[in-house]
């Protein structure tokens, strides 16, 4: 097994944000068009109760995922790469809670993307964090 590429992790993490936010994103539009007339809401706020509880599923999502699947989120498990220790132990509950509230956090993505850029590596942020690596069990 070798580390995951770069984009193959982009893909699977933009599916695991898509599935974090789509529940927060339909319930927000539905309570937009069925709250009384009287009710002045501002838009602003949907877009923040919206992006909140995304960050929480995605949290929730992340930590249940990799617990109960042993190193696999959704979009993971659809791109075909796994998270594990470089010595093969089980990931534990506090390196699911870290990677789920690391990278669920907008601005760590993008200073880890430019990590990435400049250090000319596979290995992310979130992963020195977790001190675990991602590998593609499905190589092509």
């Amino acid at each position: 097994m070798e580390i995951a590429r770069y984009e193959k992790r982009i893909i699977a993490y933009l599916i695991d944000l898509l599935l974090a936010f789509a529940p927060p994103f339909a319930t927000a539009i539905v309570l937009y068009f069925h709250m009384p007339v009287n009710f002045d809401l501002p838009l602003y706020f949907y877009v923040l109760g919206v992006e909140i509880a995304s960050y929480l599923l995605f949290i929730i999502f992340t930590f249940f995922f990799l617990i109960i699947s042993k190193g696999y989120t959704f979009g993971s498990l659809i791109m075909g790469i796994k998270i594990m220790h470089p010595n093969r132990i089980p990931l534990t509950g506090r390196d699911a809670f870290l990677r789920g509230v690391t990278i669920g956090v907008m601005p760590m993505v993008l200073v880890n993307a430019v990590y990435m850029i400049s250090v000319h590596t596979e290995r992310t942020i979130f992963d020195r964090i977790t001190e675990t690596v991602v590998v593609d069990y499905r190589r092509r």
